[in-house]
């Protein structure tokens, strides 16, 4: 679409709804893909007891995966709306975020929301969704520094700072900056 501001709040809730329903989707599809490689699974979903059958053990890791996802959603909701977003409007880019996809109310995404807080906490959201959903279940069970050593979440954050880091160079050098810092 080339114009969105002008829809329907249910066609604007309805887009974010099946993006956010797809990106659990692929959770659990993977789950289910992944459990075929008995050790590996194990590994990472850490079964809590050794008496469970891999059914058991995916459908429990399914659940988990749809809690921490709807927990994540919720919270970015709450932020947002707290943060003084409409509520329409902080519920589709708290779904969009955590689902990692990306859709806005807005023509202009991001750049039409007036607050750099907001931008930023939007951001924070997709960063945390993109985080592997195993490793909150780790944090809940054995506290934040047993995923201090995670070569995914490393990555993810090394790349998220490299990235960040070239954009902001980049749009520096294009002149973008300026603009930026007027808008913001």
């Amino acid at each position: 679409l080339t114009a969105v501001e002008n829809r329907s709040a249910s066609f604007l809730f309805a887009r974010v709804w099946m993006q956010w329903y797809g990106g659990l989707g692929i959770v659990v599809l993977s789950v289910a893909l992944m459990f075929g490689y008995d050790v590996t699974a194990r590994q990472l979903v850490e079964t809590p007891t050794t008496t469970e059958n891999l059914d058991t053990a995916t459908r429990l890791h399914a659940r988990r995966s749809f809690a921490t996802y709807a927990v994540l959603t919720l919270l970015a909701v709450v932020v947002l709306w707290g943060m003084g977003l409409p509520l329409l409007t902080a519920v589709t880019h708290a779904m969009s975020a955590v689902s990692t996809g990306g859709f806005s109310t807005f023509d202009t995404s991001l750049a039409a929301v007036p607050e750099w807080p907001l931008r930023f906490a939007v951001m924070v959201f997709a960063f945390l969704g993109a985080v592997a959903l195993p490793l909150y279940y780790r944090v809940y069970r054995q506290g934040w520094r047993s995923i201090m050593g995670d070569e995914e979440l490393r990555t993810l954050v090394l790349a998220t700072l490299i990235v960040s880091l070239l954009l902001a160079f980049f749009m520096h050098q294009a002149g973008g900056g300026n603009r930026m810092a007027v808008a913001g």
